[in-house]
């Protein structure tokens, strides 16, 4: 792992690394991506999945579990960070077309019926991918 941490980001601490995540979340996408792309040495995928849940239901869930709720998970956090995946996520959309962005609504949804629309939805990027 600090190999890897290491040539990623020039350190082997974690949490520079996760600042520095979070500070390029702030940049235009278009240099987010780029930034993303250099660090990581990825390119994009042929489809993009969001989970989508409203932050009141996600607060819910962080206090039901066992482990409770990370320092991240505040509802100012979720809510700010939900806007951005939606802003990346709508850039993307109409800067590369080719890309496959779909949204799972999961509100008041099952277990079950969440993985059964995540099911959908990577059988209709792949369909689109690689043609009947």
């Amino acid at each position: 792992m600090s190999d890897w941490l290491r040539t990623c980001s020039g350190t082997t601490d974690p949490w520079e690394l996760g600042t520095d995540v979070l500070r390029w979340g702030t940049m235009p996408p278009q240099e987010m991506l780029g930034q993303l792309g250099r660090s990581f040495d990825a390119t994009l995928p042929d489809g993009v999945i969001l989970l989508d849940l409203p932050v009141a239901q996600a607060l819910q869930r962080t206090r039901d579990r066992a482990r409770g709720r990370e320092l991240h998970e505040t509802g100012v956090f979720l809510s700010a960070t939900r806007q951005r995946y939606d802003a990346v996520l709508d850039w993307l959309a109409g800067a590369r077309p080719e890309l496959a962005v779909r949204r799972i609504d999961c509100a008041d949804r099952s277990v079950d019926e969440v993985t059964a629309r995540v099911r959908g939805a990577v059988e209709s990027i792949a369909h689109a991918r690689c043609g009947p």
